[in-house]
């Protein structure tokens, strides 16, 4: 395929985001889209595979409903932290 001058698929933009891959990377991609700073401890515990807690999905949306993200998270496989000690969701 080819493209005009300043024309392009978006796929250089989006491997090299991918091929990155790092807390930074995905904060920048995020704050650029969303018009709004992304708490980067909380995308690098994500990264990590860090359990999923309270404090990090309201660093990310403090409106999202915990208990609906844990269930999300964990129908993906993903960590969720048990809910001793005030954390999201039922027990894993």
């Amino acid at each position: 395929m080819e493209f005009g001058p300043g024309e392009s698929d978006g796929a250089g933009w989006l491997f090299a985001l991918l091929a990155d891959g790092s807390a930074e990377a995905i904060c920048a991609d995020a704050e650029k889209y969303h018009g709004h700073p992304v708490d980067r401890r909380a995308v690098a515990a994500l990264l990590a595979g860090t359990p999923l807690d309270r404090r990090t999905v309201g660093a990310l949306d403090p409106t999202a409903d915990l208990d609906v993200t844990a269930d999300r998270a964990r129908t993906l496989s993903y960590p969720v932290a048990a809910r001793p000690n005030g954390l999201v969701g039922g027990a894993v």
